[in-house]
């Protein structure tokens, strides 16, 4: 399809009245000498998708009467493209240049001359080398909008003023005044022109400067735009974009802000999209306007040298950690701030040693130490204080003082000025200490080292709740020694994966799941479970933490020999776990065996299947109805000194048979026992006894003791 098509003209030349026959020249009055054609980007009925404008064409030989003009002429008499009876051809616009609509009207001058006969005339239009006609979409397209912001009164007697410098980035859109604000009315501002298709672009900016003595509020708020209009489809509301540059605060105050408005062309079928933006005119129509929704404020007297807060993180991890501490105030208050690190949580005596923090190593030291500052410009000052790597909890004071250099800067209330008025809390770690015990004296060999269990204070588990709910049981067995498992049932529902820990009567201590087929399941570590065992198979998570103890005898002599108690060998004997071989998990019940009187010493009733103080570690609370402890005041187990004795914190008169609870935050906590189990070993050459098992810490409650009653577990001859 052609760029663009001529529709020709003509004119009728009438011989005059004086003499039949004869014809007068065309340049006669009476007579145009200009014959007017249209050049147009509708072809055959169609619009081609061309926009046209008048610099787009020329005479082929001839000459241009001056830049921009677009008239054209013969040049110096040579022949040009056109014939010899024209004089000069000028093109003009009909509308808006490159708009979709506009026509190009081509003025054709003829000579002073007498035609003979009817004649056709030609003229070679063509399209300039450096200005072709082009595709429409290429071209810029239409872009017009109205920005008004608030004036506000900054004088008693109503004067008033703009705060606003608006400026077009574009050189292709104009900003020109639409209305003056008076006071509590609005400036409006509209741009208009034409910008690149297809990009995003800068239109405008609008730099906000807050008269002296006064400052803006609500400059989080971006402009809105009101009378949107989603014309033929077209979705303008997400055309445009608001950015904010150049903040400036003075005293917390904000006195300069910027306003940058960008604006991406809706596309679409551009026809489409192009008839409703035929011209800058027409998208005014649309009438969208913004409003810039800022409020100017006068500021508050002047105060100077005043200290308003500080803001800190109150409780942090125990890992090393860099926190800052800010402290707001006027700009070029002076104050010092020290650091303190305190002796216990509860004191606010400075620590013996490291106790004070130095700001130019960023390292705790012995000397007192405190720095000297000032608030900056922006109304802050901001201080990155290093906390070094603790186990044990530990608490730091942030103290302020107005005092420097003999001047005194005014602390509003709340600023930190006395130990206790802003404390940071470094969280220690907290400690499961896994110790197997006996309350039989000197009956066996060594025993092992303890097994740590460390877990951050305030940890839990991202990956689980701490519940049973990443635990799978299901019955199965082996034949023999093997690493063949061979489970009851198969339900595709229950995922046993790969790298599950497995657990259970007879599975080797430390055994994962290597690979699953159905209801068979590959360990990684052979090992001899009977028909219809309970199989737990838990995800690892990181929680779940093993321990494992070799308890030898005392010497080789059959008198020392050890076995297991019955029971012993496939766990629990119904019971659970952590209410039989283990204390210090689970919430423990006793009685007392015989009446006390004042006394810290308390004798516990046995069962028949465990000892009075199995299930007690140290630390633990005691409750019940005969206890009798001042308000607010826990009555504790001090230690445990045998399977049936405890020392409490208080002296206790208790009746016989006087029932008791004994508990701490473990017992309360997601931390549970997971499994445990005993065997015999004979691969020494003497019998030993492994105990093993796993805890699920996925949160500690207090570090404590967790006690493996090997005299449950063990008989001994």
């Amino acid at each position: 399809m052609a760029n663009w098509t001529t529709i020709s003209n003509s004119i009728t030349h009438i011989p005059p009245a004086g003499g039949a026959g004869s014809r007068a020249p065309i340049s006669d009055p009476g007579v145009s000498q200009v014959v007017n054609l249209t050049l147009t980007n509708i072809v055959n009925g169609v619009w081609n998708g061309y926009s046209l404008s008048a610099a787009n064409f020329k005479i082929g030989g001839g000459v241009e009467s001056g830049t921009g003009t677009n008239i054209w002429l013969p040049f110096g008499g040579v022949i040009w493209d056109a014939n010899t009876n024209i004089s000069q051809v000028a093109f003009t616009d009909t509308g808006i240049a490159g708009d979709p609509k506009n026509t190009v009207n081509v003025a054709v001058t003829l000579e002073s001359y007498t035609p003979t006969t009817s004649e056709t005339l030609s003229v070679g239009i063509q399209e300039k080398d450096d200005n072709p006609v082009i595709l429409a979409s290429a071209r810029g397209r239409s872009f017009s909008v109205g920005v008004r912001w608030r004036i506000w009164e900054t004088s008693a007697g109503g004067s008033s003023t703009n705060p606003c410098t608006a400026t077009s980035l574009v050189s292709s859109v104009t900003l020109s005044n639409v209305a003056s604000g008076d006071v509590d009315s609005y400036e409006i501002k509209k741009l208009a022109g034409t910008v690149p298709n297809k990009v995003t672009t800068d239109v405008a900016s609008f730099k906000f400067v807050a008269t002296s003595g006064y400052h803006f509020l609500n400059a989080s708020a971006l402009p809105t735009l009101e009378n949107i209009e989603s014309k033929g489809g077209v979705m303008y509301g997400k055309a445009y974009s608001w950015r904010v540059e150049d903040q400036v605060y003075e005293n917390g105050n904000l006195e300069e802000i910027t306003f940058i408005l960008s604006y991406t062309p809706p596309q679409g079928t551009f026809r489409h999209v192009a008839e409703l933006e035929t011209s800058v005119s027409d998208f005014s129509d649309l009438a969208h306007v913004f409003t810039i929704p800022l409020v100017m404020k006068q500021d508050a007297a002047a105060v100077v040298d005043t200290i308003h807060r500080v803001v800190y993180n109150s409780s942090v991890s125990n890992e090393k950690t860099t926190e800052m501490v800010k402290v707001f105030g006027i700009a070029d208050t002076a104050y010092s701030i020290s650091i303190q690190k305190r002796a216990s949580l509860a004191s606010i005596v400075t620590a013996a040693s490291d106790g004070y923090y130095n700001f130019t190593t960023k390292s705790f030291q012995t000397a007192a130490s405190k720095l000297e500052a000032t608030i900056g410009g922006n109304g802050i000052k901001s201080h990155d204080v290093v906390f070094p790597s603790t186990e044990a909890t530990t608490r730091y004071d942030i103290i302020i003082s107005g005092l420097v250099a003999g001047a005194t800067s005014t602390l509003a209330s709340g600023v930190p000025t006395q130990p206790g008025d802003a404390i940071v809390v470094k969280r220690g770690v907290k400690t499961l200490t896994v110790t197997p015990v006996t309350y039989l004296g000197d009956v066996y060999g060594d025993f092992p080292s303890d097994v740590l269990i460390k877990k951050p204070a305030g940890y839990r588990s991202k990956g689980s709740d701490g519940s049973k709910s990443s635990m799978i049981v299901i019955p199965g067995g082996t034949s023999g020694l093997s690493t063949r498992l061979v489970l009851d049932k198969y339900n595709p529902a229950v995922r046993v994966t790969a790298g599950m820990i497995v657990t259970g009567s007879g599975v080797a201590h430390g055994t994962t799941v290597a690979s699953v087929n159905g209801n068979a399941v590959t360990l990684s570590t052979a090992s001899t479970i009977a028909a219809s065992t309970d199989i737990t198979f838990t995800k690892d998570d990181g929680d779940l933490i093993p321990f494992s103890f070799t308890i030898p005898p005392k010497t080789g002599s059959v008198s020392d020999a050890l076995s297991l108690k019955p029971h012993s060998s496939s766990g629990v004997a119904g019971l659970r776990p952590g209410e039989h071989w283990v204390g210090g998990l689970s919430k423990h019940y006793g009685e007392v065996l015989s009446a006390t009187s004042a006394s810290t010493t308390v004798v516990g009733r046995a069962t028949l299947v465990r000892d009075a103080t199995s299930g007690v570690v140290p630390g633990m609370v005691v409750r019940g109805s005969s206890v009798n402890v001042s308000a607010g005041t826990d009555l504790t187990v001090v230690s445990v000194t045998d399977g049936e004795t405890l020392e409490l914190s208080e002296a206790q008169s208790f009746p016989a048979y006087a029932r008791l609870s004994f508990s701490n935050r473990n017992t309360d906590s997601l931390t549970r026992l997971q499994s445990i189990q005993a065997e015999l070993d004979t691969s020494s050459g003497y019998t030993n006894v492994n105990i093993t098992g796993y805890i699920h810490a996925s949160n500690i409650g207090e570090s404590a003791e967790v006690r493996i009653y090997v005299d449950d577990i063990i008989k001994i001859g």
